[in-house]
């Protein structure tokens, strides 16, 4: 199970989906994309950090528009997207998956 929140981001009036343990990224990636299939999820480019070892950035589109999953090395991962309506709707479809516990 993956635990996740949906936050404030520091200083910004934007926010975004943390999930706090990610202990296989191929496996989350899966899940997670499987979880909001409803939104055609299609990966358009992915990027490392200085290393692979830093953080890995995935950049898809979906029929909200864009959005990004960041992991970092310390098995956490984001979401965050531009449109606020996008980034509540992917909040919406975890909520509905076995695999995913919103936390407070």
């Amino acid at each position: 199970m993956y635990p996740y929140k949906l936050r404030q981001v520091k200083n910004c009036d934007d926010f975004i989906l943390e999930f706090t343990n990610v202990p296989s990224q191929e496996n989350f990636i899966e899940d997670f994309t499987a979880a909001i299939a409803l939104l055609n999820p299609e990966l358009l480019d992915k990027g490392a950090g200085i290393s692979p070892n830093d953080f890995m950035v995935y950049h898809y589109n979906s029929i909200l528009g864009e959005f990004f999953l960041t992991i970092d090395i310390w098995q956490i991962a984001f979401v965050n997207a531009d449109k606020e309506e996008l980034l509540l709707m992917i909040d919406s479809r975890l909520l509905h998956h076995p695999l995913f516990d919103k936390i407070n």
